[in-house]
């Protein structure tokens, strides 16, 4: 069966980020409604990174699919992939006649969120979205706008280095091509999986036929074992 569409998170993510900016510019309940936009946010590149894995994740982290807190998506998905919150750099260079590189065509980093910074930056953005208590009212405690504002700045700035990269979820195209024993169709692993795990799950894109691929042997093959 054909993979499902791809959800478009990165874009979710751009728009609630810009509604915080024009939200913070305000004053009054307008700046709690900018925290929940920054909190969507966060919410929607975690379910991103999530997505960018499509069926290489085991059962254990497609639980994740469901859960909305994104330090929980994250965490599952470092437990799967433990680079899976590192940053990721790729740089193109033109080789001279010797072999030697020259200046490089293309530099970028594929910059990730981590679990342990989403998780402070959404529960920082929430503590301001919740009725005060009766302590607080009594007391005449009202919101600190310059605190709200200072910790929505520092949260935008960690989207922005996100949204900002040219090549995000850049281990989508790092693939190995299989052939399908089956139907000889088309089969891709992801190969930041099967290079940390020695094994991953994928998909035949004409039959359907869901394969374990294991790290290729001596003869250079790739072990593709049946799974349905």
């Amino acid at each position: 069966m054909p993979p499902p569409c791809l959800i478009p998170f990165r874009d979710q993510a751009r728009a609630h980020l810009a509604a915080a900016r024009v939200l913070l510019a305000q004053d009054g309940p307008a700046l709690r409604y900018a925290c929940l936009e920054l909190r969507l946010a966060i919410e929607a590149l975690a379910y991103d990174t999530l997505q960018s894995y499509g069926e290489d994740i085991g059962a254990s982290v497609d639980k994740a699919h469901g859960d909305w807190q994104p330090s929980r998506v994250l965490a599952a998905l470092a437990e799967h992939d433990p680079i899976g919150e590192a940053s990721l750099g790729m740089a193109l260079y033109i080789l001279g006649p010797n072999g030697e590189r020259g200046e490089p065509l293309v530099q970028e980093t594929d910059v990730r969120l981590s679990a342990e910074w989403a998780g402070k930056a959404h529960s920082a953005m929430g503590s301001f979205l919740h009725q005060r208590t009766i302590n607080q009212l009594r007391s005449g405690k009202a919101i600190d706008v310059t605190v709200l504002r200072r910790k929505a700045g520092e949260v935008i700035v960690g989207l922005d280095a996100v949204l900002a990269s040219k090549i995000p979820d850049i281990r989508r195209g790092m693939r190995f091509g299989y052939a399908c024993p089956d139907c000889d169709g088309e089969i891709s692993v992801a190969m930041i999986v099967l290079m940390i795990n020695g094994e991953a799950r994928t998909t035949c894109e004409t039959c359907g036929a869901v394969w374990r691929a294991a790290r290729a042997g001596s003869d250079g093959k790739p072990a593709l074992t049946r799974m349905d």
